[in-house]
C-alpha cells in the first residue's frame, strides 16, 4: 500500500524528523510547484530495461521564494493508472472511443507516487537544468544547477531512493559537501544575474593512450563583475561573495565549469571571455574533448558560438579553499564561430548534440530560431564546425531534445527535435530530415520548460508492452504540472498528442514571479526569475 503524503499522519513525523535543522517555511512536498529540470531513468537504470520507471524532477524549485528550500523528487511512474494499462488505457492507443481529452492524475502526494521516506531531498532554490548521470562505479546521480546560492547539487539515486552525496543520511542537500558552491577562486566580484544555470549531458573524453576518462558534465556559469558596486539592483550579494550585485553587466568574466561526476571537488573553470554560456555540450574528439557553447547576450552583442579543445581530465591540486572552483592556469583559447551574418543580434538558449553526433542544434531568441551547426571533422585540437541552417520556431524557445529515428527498413534519418517554447506555451517539433518545424503542440501547460523522452509503453512493470513511437514528459513551470505527450509516429510529428497531465493545475499568476517578464529582485538571495530567462 502506498503512503499518501497529504493524508498519512505517521508521515508527518517522518517529515518533521527529516526536516530538523531546516529553516522554515518548509517547501511543500505533495505537489509540483514551479517544476523545472528533470530526467528519466532511461537508459541508465539496469532494472528499467526499455521502460521508464522513475522521473527525477526539481518538482518544487521555489522560484517564488516562498520557502527556504527547493525539492527534488523521484516520481514512480508505475504508480499512475491501473497496473494493466499504466498511463495509457488501451482505447487511447488506437483512439478507440477516446475524445482527445488528456487524463488528469492527482498530485504526487495524493497519488502516492513519491516515496515519503526516501523519494525526495531538499536543495537550494531556483533550480534549472537537471541531469541523471552514470558514475564510474556503475551507480547513478542526479545533478541540479541552482541559482539562489549558485550551487551544483549532487544527489545519489538508487531505484527511486534519493540521498545527498557525502551527507549524513538526512534529507537536506543544501550544504557545501552535497551542493558545493560554484564560486570561482580568486575572482573579485559579486553575483551576477544568470549565474549558474545550464548542465550538459554527461560525456567521457577519449584518452590518447586508449580508453575513456571519467564521466564529466559542463556547467554554464557567469561569475565575476570586477567593478561591482551596490546600486540600481540594490540587493545583497550571494553569501559566498564579498561584494554586492552589480549595477551593470560590463567587465564580466564568464566561465564553463568542467565538473567530474564522481568527485564533487574535482572541477575546473575554463574562461570563455565576457559572454555567459547559455548552453554547453561536450563533443568527444579522437584524443580528447571539445566543448561547444552558445552565449547569453544582454543587449546588442554579436551572435557567435564558442568551441574549445580541452586537455585530458585532471583534478586541480590542491583544492582551492572553501569549496571554490580553480581557474585553469593554462586555459585553451576559445574559437569563435561567427553567426552574425545569419542571426545578427541574438540571445542564445539551450543546445544539444544530435543523436548521431554529426551536428549541434542550438536555440536562440531574437530571432526565435533553431540553428543547425554541422560538424565536418574532428582532429586533435580541432573541431570543424559551421552553421548550415537557421529555421524559425514558435515564440520563446527554451530547451530541446533530439529524438533518433529510423525508417521501416532500418535506415537512420535525421532527428526529430522536440523544443519547449514557454513564450508561446507549445511543444514544437523540428524535423531535421525535412529542415522545418512540422508541428506545434498546445496543451502542455503554462511555461513548458524541460523535456525528456522514454519508450512508449502500455501497462506497468517489467511486462509492459513497447509501442511504436516515443513518450515525452514536459515540465510546465507556470502551472505546476508535468504533461505526458505520446508521439506514435516519429516520421509524422502531427501525430503528437497530450495524453495526460500529472498533478493538478496551479494558478501562479498571483505569485511575485511573472515567468514571462521575470524582472524581480527577491531578498535575501538577489535576482530570480523564470528558469528560461
Amino acid at each position: 500500500m502506498r503512503l499518501e503524503i497529504a493524508k498519512t499522519p505517521a508521515l508527518l513525523v517522518i517529515l518533521m524528523a527529516c526536516a530538523s535543522g531546516v529553516p522554515e517555511p518548509l517547501p511543500q512536498l505533495g505537489r509540483f510547484h514551479f517544476p523545472t529540470g528533470m530526467d528519466i531513468d532511461v537508459p541508465y537504470s539496469p532494472d528499467a530495461g526499455r521502460r521508464a520507471r522513475f522521473l527525477y524532477i526539481a518538482g518544487n524549485s521555489n522560484f517564488d521564494q516562498a520557502a527556504s528550500r527547493g525539492v527534488v523528487m523521484a516520481v514512480d511512474l508505475d504508480g499512475y493508472g491501473p497496473p494493466a494499462t499504466g498511463l495509457v488505457p488501451p482505447g487511447m492507443v488506437d483512439d478507440g472511443g477516446w475524445d482527445g481529452t488528456p487524463l488528469s492524475f492527482p498530485d504526487v502526494g495524493d497519488a502516492g507516487t513519491v516515496d515519503p521516506a526516501v523519494g525526495w531531498v531538499y536543495t537550494d532554490s531556483l533550480g534549472g537544468e537537471l541531469r541523471l548521470v552514470p558514475t564510474s562505479a556503475g551507480g547513478e546521480r542526479v545533478l541540479l544547477a541552482t541559482r539562489a546560492q549558485n550551487r551544483l547539487a549532487f544527489i545519489d539515486v538508487d531505484a527511486g531512493a534519493l540521498s545527498c552525496v557525502g551527507g549524513d543520511g538526512g534529507r537536506d542537500c543544501l550544504d557545501d559537501t552535497s551542493s558545493p558552491p560554484l564560486v570561482v577562486y580568486g575572482q573579485n566580484g559579486g553575483n551576477q544575474i544568470l549565474d549558474v544555470f545550464s548542465v550538459s549531458p554527461p560525456v567521457r573524453a577519449n584518452l590518447a593512450g586508449g580508453g575513456e576518462g571519467p564521466p564529466e558534465v559542463f556547467v554554464g556559469h557567469l561569475r565575476n563583475i570586477s567593478t561591482a558596486v551596490e546600486g540600481v539592483f540594490g540587493v545583497p550579494a550571494n553569501p559566498y561573495s564579498s561584494v554586492s550585485t552589480p549595477t551593470s553587466l560590463t567587465n564580466v568574466s564568464a566561465y564553463i565549469v568542467r565538473q567530474n561526476v564522481d568527485d564533487p571537488t574535482c572541477r575546473m573553470a575554463e574562461p570563455i571571455g565576457t559572454v555567459p554560456a547559455a548552453g554547453v555540450v561536450g563533443v568527444p574528439s579522437p584524443s580528447g574533448l571539445f566543448t561547444v557553447a552558445t552565449g547569453r547576450f544582454i543587449g546588442a552583442s554579436p551572435a557567435n558560438v564558442q568551441v574549445m579543445s580541452l586537455p585530458p581530465p585532471t583534478c586541480p591540486p590542491p583544492p582551492p579553499p572553501a569549496g571554490e572552483v580553480s581557474v585553469d592556469p593554462t586555459p585553451p583559447t576559445p574559437n569563435l564561430i561567427d553567426l552574425s551574418q545569419i542571426l545578427k543580434e541574438t540571445d542564445g538558449r539551450a543546445l544539444a548534440l544530435s543523436t548521431n553526433g554529426d551536428r549541434v542544434f542550438a536555440l536562440s531568441i531574437g530571432p526565435d530560431a533553431i540553428v543547425i551547426l554541422r560538424i565536418d571533422g574532428k582532429a586533435p585540437g580541432s573541431l570543424n564546425i559551421h552553421p548550415s541552417t537557421v529555421v524559425s520556431v514558435p515564440t520563446g524557445p527554451s530547451e530541446l531534445l533530439p529524438i533518433p529515428r529510423t525508417r521501416p527498413d532500418g535506415r537512420a534519418v535525421g532527428d526529430l527535435v522536440a523544443i519547449t517554447c514557454p513564450g508561446s506555451e507549445v511543444l514544437a517539433f523540428y524535423d531535421d530530415e525535412l529542415g522545418m518545424v512540422t508541428a506545434a503542440l498546445p496543451g502542455v501547460g503554462d511555461e513548458p520548460f524541460a523535456v525528456v523522452s522514454a519508450p512508449r509503453t502500455l501497462g506497468n512493470g517489467p511486462g509492459a508492452t513497447i509501442l511504436p513511437g516515443v513518450r515525452l514528459f514536459v515540465s510546465a513551470f507556470g502551472s505546476g504540472q508535468v504533461a505526458v505527450v505520446d508521439v506514435p509516429n516519429l516520421m509524422d510529428a502531427t501525430t503528437a498528442r497530450v495524453i495526460a497531465l500529472l498533478g493538478s493545475y496551479e494558478d501562479t499568476t498571483a505569485s511575485p514571479v511573472n515567468p514571462l517578464t521575470s524582472q524581480i529582485l527577491t531578498l535575501p538571495y538577489g535576482y530570480s526569475g523564470s528558469p528560461g530567462i
